[in-house]
C-alpha cells in the first residue's frame, strides 16, 4: 500500500504529462454549428453525412505526420464546409498563421465573408477567439483574422504580392486548377503559396479542386503523386466493398442505370459483383461503412491524396436521378458535357483538340446567299484579325443555343497602319444586313484583335460606342472565354481617361476547343421535317476550300516536359489561321454582349421582333363609269346613257 507522500507524488507526476490531444473529428462535431445557408441540413456538423471527410481532415490533424493532402472532386461534397470546419479547429486547438489562397482576390474575400466568417459567428468557441471588427486596430479585417497563437490570411493566386509577404504554417489552397499559369515576375502561384511555409518542420498543405483538363490540371497532377485513394462501399445485398462509377472505365459496363424518360426516370446503381438493383435510399447505409484504399500505400505517412465523384453525395443534396438528368441535358453539347465530367464525375477532360477534316466542313456547306441572313439568325456579331498589309473580318449570327450562321466573310486589303482600310471597316460596321424575313439587322458587337497595329486599333475602337466595338486579345492563360477587361488609356496622373479604351482578355485555348467541339457535330438527318439542329452547330455558305483549311488550322498535341510531365499545346497543321482568329473574335463579341446568358424568353422575344409587320395593299383604282349609289352617281347626265 501507497504511501501519502507517494500518492501525492504520483498525481504530480501524472499532472505533469500533456493532455491527450482532441480529435480533431470529435471536436468539429461539438463546437460547428451550421446554417440553412450553406447546407440542407442546418445544426450541430455530423459526419453521418460526409463520411468520407473523415479520413481527410484526421490526415490534416497536428498529430498526423501527413504533410501533403491532395482532394480532387466533384461539387456538392461538403468539402467546403469540411475546410472552414477544418481551419476553426486550427483556431482553437492548435493556433498558428494559416494561409488560405483562393483563384482571385475578390474570391478570397468571398471566402473569407461567406465561407469562414459564418462558422465564426455561429460557433462560440470561435467567438471568443478572433477578435471583433470593431475598430482598424481589431487584427480582423476581410483578409485578416489575428487570434492568439496566429492569424488566417486570406490571398488571391493572382497577387504575387499577397503570397510573397507572408509566412504560415498551413497553405490552403482552394480551386488550384484555375489559378494562373504564372505570375508576370513571380513565378507559380502553386510554388509561391508552398515557399509561405518552408521555414515550418510541421507544415501542411491542403490542395483542393474540381480537376478541369487533361494534361492541364494541377490538381489531377499533385493526385498522381500521392497515394490515390478512393472511396470503396459496401453493396447492401452482398457486402462486396466497391467504386461507385457512372460508367466502370476497366468494363465499360454502366453502374448507374435508368429507365424511361424524364419526367418519369427511376434510376437505381447495379453491384458489379451481384448485379442487385440498388435504391438512392441505401446511399447513407453505404457510406457510413465506407473505406479508403490507396493505390501506393508506401506513399500514405506522407502524401494522401483523395478523389471522389459526387456520386458520393448525402442524400438529399445531389441524387443519382440528378446525375441522370444532368448527363441527359448535356450529352450533345460538348462544352456542356466538359462542366459535366468535371463538376460531377471528378474527372479531367480528355481533349479532343483536333478539328474535323476540312473537307467534311466543306461538303456539308449550305446554298445561302453570303450577305444574307438566314432564318434562326438574330443578332450579328464580327470578329476582325488585324494583319499588316489586311484586316480580315467574319460576320456571324446567332440563334437559340448559340447555334451560328457565317453570314459573309470580308478581306479589306490596305496597310492597316493607314486609315484607308479602318474606314471601310466602319462601312462594315454601319452597314445593314439583310434577313431572310425581310427585315435589316446590324452589326451588335464587334471585336479587333489588338495583337497588331495595338495603338491603330485602340485609336479606332476609341471612335465608337464602347458597348458595340471592343478590343481584344487573345491568350491561352486566360482560363475562361473572355476574362475581366483592364483600361489602357490613362492621364499623365495615373488615373483613368476619359474615353478610356477598355482591353478583353479573350481565353483564346477555350474559343477554339469549343468552336472546335461545334464543328464536329452533326447535321440532323431530317432537317425538313422539324427536325432540331443540335445546340452550337455553325452554318457555313459556300466558301472556299482555303476558308476551310484556315478554320481548322491548329490542333492541340501534346508534349512531354523536363521531369516526364505531358502539356498540351496548340500548333498549325495548316500556314495560315486567319478565318479561325476572326471566328474566335466574332464568338467573343458575343460573349461580351451577353448572348450566352439569354434564356428562350430572351430569344423568342428577338425573333418575335423580326417578324415584319403586315401591310394591307391599298384598293385599286377604279376605272369607267362608276356604281349605282356612288357619289358620282348624282352627277350622271341620263341623257348621256
Amino acid at each position: 500500500m501507497r504511501t501519502a507522500t507517494e500518492l501525492i507524488q504520483a498525481e504530480w507526476a501524472a499532472g505533469l504529462l500533456p493532455d491527450d490531444p482532441v480529435r480533431i473529428c470529435d471536436w468539429i462535431e461539438e463546437n460547428i454549428i451550421l446554417d440553412g445557408a450553406e447546407t440542407n441540413a442546418p445544426g450541430p456538423y455530423r459526419f453521418r453525412r460526409a463520411p468520407y471527410m473523415r479520413e481527410v481532415l484526421e490526415a490534416l490533424s497536428p498529430e498526423s505526420p501527413v504533410q501533403r493532402v491532395v482532394g480532387m472532386k466533384g461539387g456538392q461534397l461538403g468539402w467546403t464546409i469540411g475546410g472552414a470546419a477544418y481551419i476553426g479547429f486550427l483556431i482553437c486547438q492548435a493556433p498558428r498563421t494559416v494561409l488560405f489562397v483562393s483563384p482571385t482576390v475578390d474570391l478570397a474575400k468571398r471566402a473569407s465573408r461567406r465561407k469562414v466568417g459564418p462558422i465564426i459567428e455561429r460557433t462560440e468557441a470561435l467567438r471568443t477567439r478572433v477578435r471583433d471588427a470593431i475598430s482598424r486596430r481589431s487584427g480582423n479585417t476581410t483578409l485578416m483574422k489575428e487570434f492568439p497563437g496566429g492569424a488566417l490570411i486570406f490571398a488571391g493566386a493572382n497577387s504575387g504580392a499577397g503570397l510573397r509577404q507572408t509566412s504560415a504554417a498551413v497553405a490552403i489552397l482552394d480551386e488550384v486548377d484555375i489559378y494562373p499559369g504564372s505570375l508576370p515576375g513571380e513565378g507559380d502561384p502553386v510554388v509561391l503559396a508552398e515557399r509561405a511555409t518552408k521555414t515550418f518542420p510541421r507544415r501542411k498543405h491542403f490542395y483542393v479542386s474540381t480537376p478541369t483538363i487533361a494534361g492541364r490540371s494541377r490538381i489531377a497532377e499533385l493526385y498522381d503523386q500521392s497515394d490515390q485513394s478512393r472511396y470503396y462501399v459496401p453493396c447492401p445485398a452482398c457486402g462486396e466493398l466497391q467504386l461507385l462509377w457512372f460508367t466502370d472505365p476497366k468494363t465499360g459496363r454502366r453502374g448507374l442505370k435508368w429507365e424511361g424518360e424524364l419526367p418519369k426516370l427511376r434510376v437505381w446503381y447495379e453491384c458489379e459483383k451481384c448485379a442487385a438493383k440498388i435504391d438512392e435510399g441505401k446511399k447513407a447505409w453505404m457510406l457510413e461503412r465506407g473505406v479508403w484504399r490507396a493505390a501506393v500505400p508506401e506513399l500514405s505517412q506522407h502524401f494522401r491524396g483523395f478523389h471522389i465523384s459526387s456520386l458520393y453525395a448525402a442524400p438529399g443534396t445531389f441524387s443519382w436521378r440528378d446525375v441522370v438528368e444532368q448527363f441527359l441535358g448535356a450529352k450533345k453539347d460538348p462544352e456542356k458535357l466538359r462542366v459535366f465530367v468535371n463538376q460531377v464525375f471528378g474527372e479531367c477532360w480528355e481533349e479532343r483538340g483536333d478539328a474535323p477534316p476540312w473537307e467534311s466542313l466543306y461538303r456539308r456547306r449550305e446554298l445561302y446567299a453570303k450577305g444574307t441572313v438566314p432564318k434562326g439568325g438574330l443578332v450579328l456579331t464580327a470578329g476582325a484579325d488585324v494583319q499588316r498589309d489586311r484586316i480580315e473580318v467574319e460576320v456571324v449570327a446567332w440563334g437559340e443555343g448559340l447555334e451560328s450562321w457565317s453570314v459573309d466573310y470580308i478581306v479589306i486589303p490596305g496597310d492597316s497602319a493607314t486609315e484607308a482600310p479602318w474606314r471601310e471597316l466602319d462601312r462594315v460596321l454601319a452597314r445593314p444586313w439583310k434577313h431572310a424575313d425581310g427585315l435589316d439587322l446590324r452589326i451588335r458587337g464587334l471585336a479587333v484583335d489588338s495583337g497588331f497595329e495595338t495603338q491603330g486599333v485602340y485609336n479606332w475602337v476609341r471612335r465608337h460606342p464602347a458597348d458595340m466595338v471592343f478590343a481584344v486579345k487573345g491568350s491561352d492563360a486566360v482560363p475562361t472565354l473572355v476574362g475581366q477587361p483592364t483600361y489602357v488609356d490613362f492621364t499623365w496622373r495615373g488615373r483613368k481617361a476619359n474615353r478610356a479604351v477598355r482591353l478583353w482578355h479573350v481565353g483564346v485555348s477555350v474559343a477554339k476547343r469549343e468552336l472546335y467541339g461545334w464543328l464536329r457535330l452533326e447535321p440532323p438527318l431530317h432537317p425538313e421535317k422539324g427536325e432540331p439542329w443540335p445546340a452550337g452547330f455553325a452554318h457555313f455558305p459556300e466558301y472556299s476550300e482555303e476558308h476551310f483549311k484556315q478554320l481548322t488550322a491548329e490542333q492541340l498535341v501534346a508534349r512531354q516536359k523536363r521531369g516526364g510531365q505531358l502539356v498540351y499545346v496548340w500548333t498549325k497543321k495548316h500556314e495560315r489561321n486567319d478565318a479561325l482568329d476572326a471566328r474566335n473574335y466574332s464568338r467573343a463579341a458575343a460573349a461580351i454582349i451577353g448572348l450566352d446568358r439569354y434564356s428562350e424568353a430572351d430569344w423568342k422575344k428577338l425573333a418575335a421582333a423580326l417578324v415584319a409587320p403586315k401591310v394591307e395593299p391599298p384598293p385599286p383604282m377604279q376605272r369607267g363609269r362608276p356604281k349605282d349609289g356612288s357619289f358620282w352617281e348624282r352627277f350622271r347626265d341620263p341623257r348621256r346613257d
